[in-house]
């Protein structure tokens, strides 16, 4: 018998989800900087490929992440109730 694994993210009513418009471009271009700008001030091509190929992998992971499902308490126990009566059979 296997066991599955089940991730649940709960909410509250003050969630608020995304951050502001501005926090998420300064988050960039920060990023942006700390990725590419050493290539940049060393004059590498490599290491700004290796600033892009790094700036890709963590872009994955965000979507990764973005995609995950965000559950109120109510949804929430509904799916373990869920989770909890296949798991009885």
């Amino acid at each position: 018998m296997s066991v599955e694994m089940h991730t649940i993210r709960i909410i509250d009513n003050t969630h608020k989800g995304k951050p502001s418009i501005w926090r998420q471009t300064g988050q960039v271009l920060l990023l942006s900087g700390i990725l590419f700008g050493p290539g940049i001030l060393a004059d590498s091509t490599a290491m700004q490929w290796a600033g892009f190929a790094l700036f890709l992998v963590l872009a994955l992971f965000c979507l990764d992440a973005w995609n995950d499902s965000f559950l109120t308490p109510d949804k929430a126990r509904q799916k373990i109730d869920e989770i909890e009566k296949a798991a009885a059979k």
